[in-house]
C-alpha cells in the first residue's frame, strides 16, 4: 500500500507539472488526452493492517504446528520415555496421533482469535465462505504437522529441531509474500517462493478474507497446496512408524 500511494502522489505531481509547463507555452486549450484514475477493487482505504492480518494467521498457524509437533516427540526421546510409549500396547498411528492433535487444536483455536481479533480491533470480515475457509485451512495444517513430524524423525535433540523450523520458518517469513506483496520481488524470487507452502495459504487466506472468492478462482492454489500437504505427511507417517518400530 505504501508503494501504490507513493506511487499515486508521484502520478499527482507529474500530471500537475506538465498541466502547468502546458499553461506557460499558451497551450492550455489542449486536452491533456486520458486521465487515468486507478480504481482499487480490494481494501480500497489501502490499510496495510488489511493485507497483514490474513498473513499473521497464516505464519502463526504453521509457526505453532511446526515447532510444537517438532518439540513433542523430541522432547520424549531426550526424557527416555518415548521407549516407554513404544511398549505400550497402543498402536503408531495412535501414538502419533496424541502427538499432532492437541497442536492441531491449539493452532485451529490461534487462528480464529488472530480473525476475531482482526474484526474486533480493525474491522476486517470475512468477506468469502467461512465453510471453505476452515476446509483449506486443514489442508495447510496436514502439511505444516507433517513438517513438523518430519523434523521430529530426523532430530535428536531440541536444539537440532529448533535449527530446523527456523531453516524452514524463514524463508516461509520472506518469499511467502507475507511482508510485501510478491508482484513486487524479482522473478526468480517469486520463483523460490512457489517452493514455500505459506506462500499458497496466503493467498488463500486473502482470497477468501479480502475478496470473498471461491474454489473456482483458488484452484490454483488449493491443487499445489493439496499435493504438498499430501506428500509430506505420508512421508513424515512413513519416517515416524519406521523410526518407531
Amino acid at each position: 500500500t505504501a508503494t501504490f500511494a507513493a506511487g499515486a502522489v508521484a502520478q499527482s505531481q507529474s500530471a500537475k507539472l506538465t498541466s502547468e509547463t502546458i499553461a506557460r507555452r499558451g497551450l492550455g486549450a489542449m486536452s491533456s488526452g486520458i486521465d487515468l484514475r486507478p480504481v482499487v477493487l480490494y481494501n480500497p482505504s489501502m490499510l496495510s493492517v488489511n493485507f497483514m492480518v490474513p498473513g499473521i494467521i497464516g505464519l502463526i498457524m504453521q509457526f505453532q504446528t511446526l515447532l510444537l509437533t517438532a518439540f513433542a516427540v523430541v522432547r520424549e526421546r531426550e526424557r527416555g520415555t518415548l521407549e516407554q510409549l513404544i511398549v505400550t500396547p497402543i498402536k503408531t498411528w495412535e501414538l502419533m496421533l496424541g502427538k499432532i492433535l492437541p497442536y492441531t487444536v491449539i493452532a485451529s483455536v490461534a487462528g480464529i482469535g488472530i480473525l476475531i481479533a482482526g474484526r474486533v480491533l480493525f474491522g476486517i470480515t470475512v468477506v468469502g465462505s467461512l465453510g471453505l475457509l476452515a476446509l483449506l485451512s486443514v489442508l495447510f495444517l496436514l502439511g505444516s504437522l507433517g513438517l513438523g513430524l518430519l523434523i521430529s524423525t530426523v532430530s535428536q535433540t531440541q536444539a537440532q529441531a529448533m535449527q530446523m523450523a527456523l531453516f524452514i520458518m524463514l524463508p516461509s517469513i520472506l518469499l511467502s509474500g507475507f511482508l510485501y506483496p510478491r508482484e513486487t520481488m524479482p522473478v526468480i524470487i517469486q520463483k523460490l517462493g512457489l517452493l514455500v507452502p505459506l506462500t499458497y495459504y496466503l493467498q488463500i487466506l486473502r482470497g477468501i478474507i479480502l475478496k470473498g472468492v471461491g474454489i473456482d478462482v483458488l484452484w490454483q492454489q488449493v491443487i499445489p497446496l493439496a499435493l504438498f500437504s499430501l506428500a509430506v505427511f505420508t512421508l513424515s507417517a512413513w519416517r515416524f512408524q519406521k523410526r518407531i518400530d
